[in-house]
């Protein structure tokens, strides 16, 4: 059973912006109690405040469940060894496939990491590289390009396959044997393609006629100019450019 010390007990409780750390001070009778903002924090040390008994024994446990959560997945990655395969769940069936190496966690200390390496499982479409109809080249989700970029994280153990079925919880699927899923750049279809390259001629427009008019006196003048330059852009186009090749993500 928790008990409330004064001097002793701390305990975390918003105040104005702040999840500050409050330290017990005295009892006040009939279950309250004085407590005050601890020195440890620069904006709101000193201020003071009753709370009951209730609240604070509350605090504490909620505090002491999150320490054993955060210890419980510090623990976890301590025990992993470099060149381990885990899978992390996204969703239902949707999993990154990564490798564990040296690296730093969230707050910059050194740590066992885990780099994607692949995408299996049942992932949608619009999850990965792809042509829209509108001739627009989509790199697909988070995951895909922070797998482009070797971009390293820790999640919680309460996300990876191996953590959960090792300790006995209810998985779903198993992801070890799936197949890893194509993340490379897809070709167009003529459409897509003949839709890509009119959508950059339309910018070229844009661009021509984006022009600063700050300085500008003569305004007949500069918009017959501007429109000469659409004029003269839209007759050097190919309107069927069919054999012109695209770049993703240009």
């Amino acid at each position: 059973m928790t008990s409330i010390i004064p001097g002793k007990t701390t305990f975390h409780s918003i105040i104005a912006d702040s999840n500050a750390l409050w330290r017990v001070v005295a009892p006040r009778g009939d279950n309250t109690w004085d407590c005050m903002v601890d020195a440890d924090n620069p904006d709101y040390a000193g201020r003071k405040k009753v709370f009951g008994g209730e609240e604070i024994i509350a605090a504490v446990n909620h505090g002491k469940m999150w320490d054993d959560l955060r210890n419980s997945n510090r623990d976890f990655w301590q025990s992993r060894q470099i060149g381990d395969v885990l899978h992390y769940e996204d969703s239902r069936n949707r999993w990154v496939r990564g490798v564990v190496v040296q690296g730093f966690d969230k707050d910059g200390r050194a740590a066992k990491v885990l780099l994607p390496t692949a995408l299996v499982g049942n992932w949608a479409k619009f999850d990965l590289p792809m042509w829209t109809d509108a001739g627009v080249y989509r790199e697909g989700s988070y995951n895909v390009k922070k797998i482009a970029e070797g971009a390293t994280f820790q999640p919680n153990e309460s996300c990876i396959w191996e953590y959960k079925q090792g300790s006995g919880q209810r998985v779903s699927g198993d992801p070890r044997g799936m197949e890893e899923i194509d993340l490379s750049a897809p070709s167009p279809t003529e459409e897509q393609h003949a839709a890509s390259l009119l959508l950059k001629q339309i910018e070229a427009i844009r661009i021509a006629v984006s022009s600063s008019v700050a300085d500008v006196t003569d305004y007949p003048a500069h918009y017959r100019a501007q429109l000469q330059k659409v004029a003269d852009l839209v007759a050097s186009f190919d309107l069927e450019p069919s054999n012109t090749e695209v770049t993703p993500g240009r």
